[in-house]
């Protein structure tokens, strides 16, 4: 999963490497504040209502996915010595 602003951060992150700390940390925030919380809810909404167990893998790589992009940006800001 990924919004047009995390990919817009990502670029950004590559595309201008000293000031990648500062995407990284956006990356961040806007992970913590904005998607886990609405792609949480959305997820287990979902899950209720869909049939299909390829729905339902969909749902839950999307979940999964979130995650890991978390682990990853916390990665990054370590690597970069971010706070």
């Amino acid at each position: 999963m990924s919004s047009p602003f995390m990919s817009f951060l990502a670029y950004e992150e590559y595309d201008d490497w000293s000031n990648a700390i500062k995407y990284v940390e956006e990356e961040d925030y806007f992970l913590n504040n904005h998607l886990i919380n609405w792609v949480s809810i959305f997820v287990s909404t979902s899950l209720k209502l869909v049939k299909t167990d390829y729905l339902k893998l969909l749902l839950n790589f999307t979940r999964d996915f979130v995650a890991q992009d978390k682990e990853v940006i916390k990665a990054m800001r370590d690597a970069y010595g971010g706070k």
